[in-house]
């Protein structure tokens, strides 16, 4: 039966029995060995998913802290590869990869992309690193896995993207959000370009940061393609969900992957659909196993149906701790701050930063005028003040000159944050 049309007490039934199957492996790897005494844990006590409660989580400090051949079951000779994380949270950490993992990632990855009917007709342009970093390597292959072409173009200088994508016939970009607005911002202001009938893309796949819906509408327009949003970690692969037509939340591949949400503060389930963090345990022989890892991401979690017929659950991304703030007792993320603020006629370039000021804080909006039509400074600092519910400051920097270093950029800048 398709895994995608099990309703929830068959996916459930599923993933206990795949994890009982994969339990020996995962407690056989020495890092779960050692967390096991350390919890004064017998392995045969581990007989269901309800029993791992009785586990500490996996943190990536631990994991840094551990050998790259401390957190794999697998001799040498079972090794496919050796690849990173991507880095741009800390040190680049190693993870063993199986044969295994190439067989389940390329089968999830098929999932996702036929579910945006991505095929074999296609050619795809790779703007990810392809080297140590694993997620690279997992845009090939998920181009692979529905016979579609592609470009491994990594990270490289905006004309070369640009004279790529207006004299090949590439169709399917794979992302960062910020690079796709970015880079239109570059073909338009500096080499003074429109996105024409030379330019064949008919989608961006997203993958690696959050994106809001009203970034997604500005690249939608302007671009004249659908943009979807993927969700992967060096930790697992990427993607391990995606959305499918109706872009209504990310299909997460559950029979490979048991998650729990949990309040960050209280470790406990938080009720459908409310944002906690993702922990993950991994349900195949995978080189790198997961045992109740602590993600740090944030989501939201339904079990509805989706319009397009499957029961699988869907998630939202909503970002890491870098992505939210904590103002006036209530954890405030990115995305939404970036909902409101990209409604109006501003670039895509924005931060917003704490300030602390004698009668009290303040935030301090910088964003970018556009040459027309004329922003309406009163209602987006209306709208801002609503959402942070304290004073607002709009400063409004000429185009082109707030930076654009990073391909990640902080938007909530010096504000109080709670961490898990």
């Amino acid at each position: 039966m398709n895994v995608e049309l099990m309703d929830q007490v068959e996916i459930e039934a599923l993933q206990e029995e795949r994890f009982q199957a994969v339990w020996p492996h995962i407690a056989a790897t020495s890092l779960y060995e050692r967390k096991l005494r350390q919890a004064d844990v017998e392995v045969n006590e581990i007989r269901s998913l309800s029993n791992l409660r009785k586990l500490p989580f996996t943190h990536k400090e631990e994991i840094r802290a551990t050998g790259v051949f401390e957190r794999t079951p697998l001799s040498t000779k079972d090794i496919y590869a050796i690849y990173s994380s991507g880095g741009t949270s800390g040190a680049q950490t190693l993870y063993v990869w199986s044969e295994k993992d190439i067989i389940v990632q390329t089968e999830v990855a098929k999932r996702i992309l036929t579910s945006v009917e991505t095929t074999s007709s296609d050619l795809g342009l790779i703007l990810a690193p392809l080297s140590l970093p694993v997620m690279g390597h997992c845009m090939v292959r998920q181009f692979s896995a529905v016979g579609a072409g592609f470009i491994p173009v990594g990270p490289t200088d905006p004309e070369k993207v640009v004279s790529l994508i207006r004299t090949l016939p590439i169709t399917v970009v794979a992302t960062l959000p910020t690079v796709a607005s970015r880079l239109l911002e570059y073909m338009k202001f500096v080499m003074h370009l429109d996105v024409d009938e030379q330019i064949q893309i008919r989608q961006f796949q997203f993958g690696g940061d959050f994106v809001s819906n009203t970034r997604r509408h500005r690249l939608e327009q302007t671009w004249g393609a659908k943009c979807y949003d993927f969700y992967g970690i060096s930790e697992i692969f990427g993607p391990i969900c995606g959305e499918c037509s109706h872009q209504d939340g990310l299909h997460f591949a559950a029979d490979y992957v048991f998650v729990e949400l949990l309040d960050p503060q209280t470790k406990r389930p938080v009720p459908e659909g409310e944002p906690g963090v993702a922990v993950y345990t991994t349900l195949w022989e995978k080189g790198f196993p997961l045992l109740r890892y602590w993600s740090n991401d944030y989501v939201t979690w339904t079990w509805e149906p989706c319009e397009c017929g499957r029961k699988s659950p869907r998630m939202r991304f909503l970002g890491r701790p870098v992505d939210c703030a904590d103002v006036q007792g209530r954890r405030l993320f990115a995305k939404d701050v970036e909902e409101i603020i990209l409604k109006f006629p501003i670039s895509d370039e924005y931060y917003c930063e704490y300030i602390t000021q004698d009668e009290g804080p303040i935030v301090q909006a910088n964003i970018e005028a556009i040459p027309d039509p004329p922003l309406p400074t009163q209602e987006l600092r209306d709208a801002l003040e609503n959402v942070f519910g304290m004073p607002v400051q709009l400063n409004v920097a000429d185009p082109g000159t707030l930076p654009r270093d990073q391909v990640k950029p902080k938007r909530l800048v010096g504000f109080p944050v709670n961490t898990p």
